[in-house]
């Protein structure tokens, strides 16, 4: 039986120029630069957003890695949490608390939307749970990346609970792996979505906000229904 872990992915993990320079300000200066550049590429004021891209990757990768190369990932400083990535946090809890509870986790998963600003994050997130900063705290498996529709138009939105559905069976080998999603981060839809897959095929559903120190099961929320309606 595996453990298979897909992650939602938004856009978080660009946002550390700006949240790091909000609570150092003596960094602010040097990190304005950044911080202008990413607003511009989410902005789309370029006109070879590739480029941009290549271009934002390398310096976003070494904040992020300068987060990881704490000797001790301060979950309970809010404030220092919120400079690096809700993916890259609460997947770090997850595969902690995996590893307690069972065997870990085989395989991660990124569901990146087919946008640019989450094609971008995918691609750091995926090279940063790969480096030797976050490994040394929670020793991710492989991680791959599979793309997921932009909701845009009404044609991809309603094709999205069936590409889903396909990319938790392409990696499945068998009914008995565990289907586990880090629904924390990402697009609002996405994660509506997932919640009602959920519900109907028992995949397990974790979130984690920005004040938790460690990730909830959905599934365990206690539900009170007193209403004397019901709607069709």
């Amino acid at each position: 039986m595996k453990n298979l872990l897909f992650v939602t992915v938004g856009t978080s993990v660009l946002d550390a120029p700006r949240r790091i320079a909000q609570r150092d300000p003596a960094r602010k200066t040097a990190l304005d630069a950044t911080a202008a550049r990413v607003l511009d590429f989410k902005d789309a004021k370029g006109t070879d957003r590739q480029a941009e891209a290549d271009a934002l990757f390398d310096p976003l990768m070494e904040l992020h890695r300068e987060f990881w190369r704490q000797a001790k990932i301060p979950t309970d400083d809010r404030q220092r949490c919120r400079e690096t990535s809700a993916e890259l946090l609460t997947t770090y809890s997850l595969l902690l608390k995996l590893a307690q509870e069972t065997t870990g986790a085989n395989l991660v998963i990124l569901l990146v939307p087919q946008t640019p600003e989450a094609g971008l994050s995918g691609r750091i997130l995926k090279a940063l749970m790969e480096s030797d900063p976050y490994r040394a705290h929670c020793s991710p498996p492989e991680v791959k990346i599979r793309t997921i529709p932009d909701i845009i138009e009404r044609e991809a939105f309603e094709s999205l609970p069936s590409i889903l559905l396909r990319i938790v069976d392409h990696h499945r080998d068998s009914e008995g792996d565990r289907v586990i999603f880090n629904a924390t981060a990402g697009f609002g839809v996405v994660l509506i979505v997932i919640g009602m897959l959920a519900m109907r095929y028992g995949f397990r559903v974790y979130y984690q906000n920005e004040r938790m120190t460690s990730p909830v099961v959905i599934q365990n929320l206690h539900v009170s229904w007193d209403a004397p309606w019901i709607l069709s």
